[in-house]
């Protein structure tokens, strides 16, 4: 209570001292700054979005020379699992369907429709090929329900995951994607909220009586991205309402606030908080048991990181994300990896060989780490096998990364794609990633059942993974439902709080000593 009081004394000082002349300065450099910003991450919103929909097309232009070359125009068991196989390494494409007799016969998710189906009334015809566009058609058999757009190219139907345009944005936007044909204002909704794009030529920036406004065109693809941002959202999530007042007291007040709020995150906030774990290393190394499916026994563990101080829990989603922005990786993961040793040295392990799963960032992938990962492995006891997780990044198939791994396998060590199927990786990338395990998201097992897994996209996984030679683990068992089916589709190993919560090293040590799982 004292440190928050002198906290409050010092945040009021500190903005007395403020003149009223230098916060209307501020005040206008700020809103201009804040315009700036907003303004490049509406283009980049648009720019997302001209990006994916240029893949779009070209993806399209690919998969219809695949089917020909294949000769893929009929609804049978080989042709629409070489389909789901297209579906499935592919990051824009959520469907993929066949027609016969001007009527839509097959999908690769719906499989063979007991009675063919005639097509709903076309949204638009699209200039590159004169095709029949759906803004929002659904597909629903068997339980089984697939939306987006759509569009018929010839005799198949190519139906697009959600664009889900700024969702790697802290901002909230709203957008259309139009699109249009050359030399003509002739415009046709795609996807977003209707009505939001002026005509169809590009907007680099315009400040209307009430928003942001910003427009994107792309003459190859024929589509143009709206986007528009409310300025009093713009204002709102930066705090500037409270600074309007204008007044001589309300500058003084919000200042104070403002100076307030600043300290006392330094000083409770995740920064400073995992700054001063890492500096004590008061970080601990909890275990959850990797479980064999053929077996049902502990085959290993997974090394995870928790932190606990005198203003309680913090978790690995708030203090993970500051060490990897503020470039603590190398430190953390140093640590954490000598801790995770120093743990099991001191476990009596009866099964071998034994994993040890730690986690690690791409940018721990160098020459230096290389080399401390080596110098660990003399102190692993007998039988203990060293796995390094890695979750899916862009970069790591680039040649310095490969080259890490490849040091990395020559000595033993395992490598593991974690959370497979959230991030960049696909499976077509496989062979070129060099991993030994591919980790399956738990948002694609939770909910799957033994009658509804094999419908599922996921029971391609471990069928290609097993054609790369890399096992499959299963994240996210919650129950026995998800057990029985990721066993049906013969994945290698599981882990999930139905196995057991991660655990300090005396809780995991009396999970082994009871072996319950064997």
């Amino acid at each position: 209570m004292r440190k928050l009081r002198f906290w409050r004394v010092k945040a009021t000082l500190s903005g007395s001292f403020c003149a009223l002349s230098v916060f209307l300065l501020s005040l206008i450099v700020f809103a201009g700054l804040l315009l700036w910003k907003s303004s490049r991450a509406q283009v980049a919103v648009a720019d997302e979005g001209l990006d994916l929909m240029e893949k779009v097309i070209r993806d399209v232009d690919e998969i219809s020379r695949e089917i020909e070359r294949f000769g893929l125009h009929s609804c049978s068991r080989t042709a629409l699992t070489h389909l789901r196989k297209l579906t499935s390494i592919n990051p824009v494409l959520s469907d993929i369907g066949l027609y016969f007799d001007d009527r839509l016969a097959c999908t690769t998710i719906a499989g063979r429709f007991s009675k063919p189906r005639l097509d709903p009334p076309t949204d638009f015809l699209s200039y590159e090929y004169g095709s029949n566009v759906w803004t929002d058609r659904s597909i629903r058999s068997l339980g089984v329900q697939v939306g987006g757009i759509a569009a018929r190219i010839d005799n198949r139907l190519f139906m697009m995951k959600p664009l889900f345009l700024g969702r790697r944005s802290s901002m909230s936007f709203d957008w259309q994607l139009i699109h249009f044909y050359p030399g003509s204002d002739q415009s046709f909704h795609a996807d977003g909220m209707r009505g939001l794009a002026d005509g169809v030529r590009p907007t680099p920036l315009r400040l209307t009586s009430k928003s942001l406004y910003i427009q994107r065109c792309d003459s190859w693809s024929h589509y143009c991205v709206a986007v528009d941002r409310d300025y009093q959202d713009i204002l709102r999530s930066n705090g500037l309402i409270s600074g309007l007042g204008g007044a001589a007291a309300s500058l003084l007040g919000c200042l104070a606030f403002i100076v307030r709020r600043r300290s006392f995150m330094r000083q409770l906030g995740p920064v400073h908080r995992t700054r001063a774990a890492l500096r004590a290393w008061t970080f601990e190394c909890h275990y959850q048991p990797l479980i064999d499916l053929t077996d049902d026994g502990v085959v290993g563990c997974e090394a995870l990181a928790r932190l606990s101080d005198e203003h309680g829990m913090l978790s690995p989603g708030e203090f993970i994300p500051v060490i990897h922005e503020l470039g603590w990786e190398d430190s953390f993961t140093r640590q954490m990896l000598e801790q995770a040793v120093a743990d099991i040295r001191t476990m009596r392990l009866d099964r071998s060989p034994f994993k040890l799963a730690v986690n690690i960032f791409p940018a721990n992938l160098n020459s230096q780490f290389v080399d401390f990962v080596v110098s660990c492995l003399d102190r692993l006891p007998e039988g203990v096998v060293l796995n390094l997780e890695i979750t899916e990044d862009a970069t790591i198939s680039e040649a310095a990364y490969q080259e890490a791994i490849q040091r990395l396998s020559s000595h033993g060590v395992e490598i593991s794609l974690d959370d497979f199927g959230t991030g960049y990786c696909t499976l077509g990338r496989l062979d070129t990633v060099g991993v030994d395990t591919l980790k399956v998201d738990r948002s694609l097992i939770s909910t799957l059942t033994p009658d509804s897994c094999q419908q599922s996209l996921t029971a391609y996984v471990p069928k290609l993974a097993q054609q790369a030679g890399v096992a499959v683990v299963a994240e996210g068992i919650e129950g026995p439902d998800s057990l029985a089916a990721v066993k049906s589709l013969g994945m290698h190993y599981a882990q999930g709080f139905y196995f057991g919560r991660p655990m300090n090293v005396s809780g995991f040590q009396e999970l082994l000593d009871r072996d319950v799982y064997r």
